[in-house]
């Protein structure tokens, strides 16, 4: 019988995949008189998808379960929430809709260290705005 992290690992790789054979060159557009290629970060996130869908697959250890209905439950309203965030991204703009997916990422995780999780909620949201945004000049909208 196949190990249920074995099963994780090959969703995992199928998704990065299909970011990258299908997403990224569908949807991510050149601008022309940039040197700065668009597509590098969804690429480079593509291929650590990739990457770890792989290694999960290979260093699954035997004896590994589906997990229970309440967490399988948890990892189903935070995809319904990824997809709402989509959704909202460009009525709302970028910072609200991060700080939103974080804060679903933070109770998905139970994360229970309340500076961990403040500093998690404003640090990363920000730091990818401020480096698309300004270092990059690129609208995350």
């Amino acid at each position: 019988m196949i190990n249920a992290d074995r099963i994780q690992g090959i969703v995992v790789l199928g998704f990065g995949i299909t970011l990258l054979v299908w997403l990224v060159p569908t949807y991510v557009t050149a601008v022309p008189g940039n040197p700065l290629d668009p597509s590098l970060f969804p690429r480079a996130a593509g291929w650590l998808i990739s990457g770890l869908g792989l290694a999960q697959i290979v260093l699954a250890r035997p004896g590994g379960s589906v997990p229970a209905g309440k967490e399988f439950f948890g990892f189903v309203c935070f995809i319904v929430a990824l997809g709402v965030a989509a959704l909202l991204l460009p009525l709302l703009g970028f910072l609200p809709i991060a700080c939103g997916l974080m804060i679903a990422s933070l109770v998905l995780l139970r994360e229970r260290r309340p500076l961990w999780a403040a500093t998690t909620l404003i640090a990363v949201p920000f730091f990818v705005w401020f480096l698309f945004t300004v270092v990059l000049s690129r609208s995350l909208s």
